[in-house]
This record gives C-alpha cells, sequence and structure tokens, in this order.
C-alpha cells in the first residue's frame, strides 16, 4: 500500500472511530475500561522492554527467510539484515505488546496459539501475562527461532512450544493435536489469502470465549479487505478495529457488531 492509500486509510479511520461513550455493547464498554485503559504500570513491561531494547540495538547479522508478503509471487525470499532491523519491521509496537499482555491478562486462556514467533518479544508477554497457559508458536525462519529461544531462555521460561515450519503444513496438525485454542495472535504472511486462510482454520477449533488478535490489518490493501471480510464471517460476534490492529470475539448471545474505536490506551 503506498503512502497516499495509508494517509487516506488513516483519515477514514480517524473519521469512523468513536470513544467509549459511544459505545452501547457491556462486554465492549468493560474491555475498554478495564483492560484498554488500564494504566497500571507493570513489572513485565520492564522485562518486555528490556527485550525490545536488546534486540533493536543488535547489529548481529541475520541470513533470514521471508515466506509473506516480501516474497511476491515465490514461496520464500532469502536476504541478510540485522536483528535490530528485522526486529524493529516485525515486533508489535510498544502500545500495542502492551494492550496483547493485558488481554491475555484479563481472559486467562489455557491455549495460546501465535502464528508468527519473530524473535519471541510478543511470546514472551502472552507467557508472562498468563504464565499457566499452553503456548505454541510457529515461526518459518529456523535462525529466527533460534533466536527467540535465547531470549526465552534468558527469562528462564522453557515451556513454550516453539515449531519452526511452514504455516500452511504446521497450523493443521497443531490444531488437530491440541484440539482447541482459547487465543490466538496472528502476525505472519501479510496477505489475504494466507491471513483468511489461518483465520479460517482457527475458527474450527474455537470456542465461544475464544479472541483471534490479528496484527497489521491498515498494512496494505489485501490486509484491509481480509479484514473487511473476517467482520463479515457468521461465526463472528464483536470485531475492534483499533487501525493497527483488529480483535475478534465470538460470544453467544451477544448482537453482531463492528467496532472502530479510537486507539487510546
Amino acid at each position: 500500500m503506498g503512502i497516499t492509500n495509508k494517509i487516506n486509510n488513516y483519515l477514514k479511520y480517524k473519521n469512523r472511530s468513536i470513544n467509549k461513550h459511544k459505545v452501547h455493547s457491556p462486554f465492549v464498554f468493560r474491555l475498554i475500561t478495564e483492560v484498554f485503559e488500564d494504566n497500571n504500570k507493570y513489572s513485565d513491561y520492564i522485562k518486555l522492554l528490556k527485550l525490545q531494547n536488546q534486540l533493536n540495538t543488535s547489529h548481529r547479522l541475520l541470513e533470514t527467510c521471508d515466506f509473506g508478503s516480501k516474497s511476491g509471487n515465490k514461496n520464500y525470499i532469502s536476504y541478510s539484515e540485522s536483528v535490530a532491523t528485522l526486529n524493529k519491521k516485525r515486533s508489535l509496537r510498544n502500545k500495542d505488546l502492551f494492550l496483547v499482555y493485558r488481554l491475555v491478562k484479563d481472559i486467562a486462556p489455557q491455549k495460546i496459539l501465535e502464528l508468527g514467533t519473530s524473535f519471541g518479544v510478543s511470546t514472551l508477554a502472552l507467557k508472562l501475562a498468563s504464565p499457566k497457559s499452553s503456548i505454541y508458536t510457529i515461526e518459518g525462519c529456523a535462525n529466527i527461532v533460534e533466536i527467540a529461544q535465547e531470549s526465552f531462555k534468558q527469562f528462564n521460561i522453557n515451556d513454550i512450544e516453539v515449531i519452526n515450519g511452514s504455516f500452511d503444513i504446521e497450523i493443521p496438525q497443531l490444531l488437530n493435536k491440541i484440539q482447541e485454542v482459547d487465543f490466538v495472535l496472528i502476525d505472519g504472511n501479510h496477505r489475504k489469502e494466507a491471513t483468511l486462510k489461518y483465520f479460517r482454520c482457527c475458527l474450527e477449533h474455537i470456542n465461544d470465549n475464544s479472541c483471534i488478535i490479528i496484527d497489521d490489518i491498515s498494512w496494505s490493501k489485501q490486509m484491509r479487505e481480509a479484514w473487511i471480510e473476517i467482520c463479515k464471517n457468521p461465526k463472528v460476534s464483536i470485531t475492534i478495529d483499533l487501525f493497527h490492529m483488529g480483535i475478534v470475539f465470538f460470544r453467544k448471545g451477544i448482537p453482531k457488531q463492528n467496532f472502530i474505536l479510537k486507539a487510546d490506551y
């Protein structure tokens, strides 16, 4: 998506987004006031910022593979880049990272699936927010997985199941093994058909209390199209558009509503 389209999309978002006083859903209103607006300075934030800073200042050169949109019409491309450069491109923004942390802390899911481990910052946020959860994370690049595992060891975490492989192969196999998933973070392969494919795959294994977060929903025209299609899915009850990130819920008994919220969190 060109810079002009990004600006236009952001202006549309700003014009259509609402604050909590215009939200008439008790479920979403509670989420805003108790989770989005939770201003507690959790000690875990310090750990996340420490890891983020380490990665953002690492000049270690890494041979990496990209299986997502950057690969174009190829299955993947290989190239070398510093850890710092890659992390700045691939990791969640700090405010989004903290929001994911608070959402997981609030939901307390038993089984968490992350698609796109990168260097493990968001994975660490998931684990710190819900230490007793079973966490499964999938990453396509073996060299990136190696650094993510180094990150986990630094914080004495050894019970995250990191899977190195193709999303197309690993996601169905993992979901068939664990049967049900309560929280999903999709942050990899930013293409429309891939995003929809992974979302639909997860749909077969969710429950009424499950939550799916999709990062970078405004990253490209394709991602916006994918998000719009997800919002229309009949299994979806509540969606929250925060411009950079989309949140999806499946609560039964709640009227279907799509919210575009001001990202004041």
